[in-house]
């Protein structure tokens, strides 16, 4: 991505969720299938986070160190959001 492309796409990014998280709030996300019904509803709050970081200790170990370490990659982001959100690596 050019670098004008990086910038634009940052102007982009709301902070308030970021937010939210850190005090206490949620944010709600959905699951979609193939089709585009929803599947499930999705909260991304403080006790998924905690979830989503003892799910990658257990079973993903290496990974949760990338993560820890700020060593990670998106590819980390994936499976720790997973994690967090539904519990298990179902995408990817």
């Amino acid at each position: 991505m050019p670098a004008e492309d990086a910038a634009e796409a940052v102007e982009f990014i709301d902070m308030t969720d970021y937010y939210r998280l850190a005090n206490g709030g949620s944010a709600h996300l959905k699951e979609y299938d193939d089709n585009g019904k929803t599947l499930a509803q999705l909260v991304l709050d403080a006790a998924a986070l905690q979830r989503g970081l003892a799910l990658m200790a257990q079973q993903k170990p290496h990974m949760f160190a990338d993560l820890v370490t700020e060593d990670g990659d998106s590819n980390t982001a994936d499976v720790f959001l997973q994690y967090c959100l539904l519990g298990e690596i179902r995408y990817g």
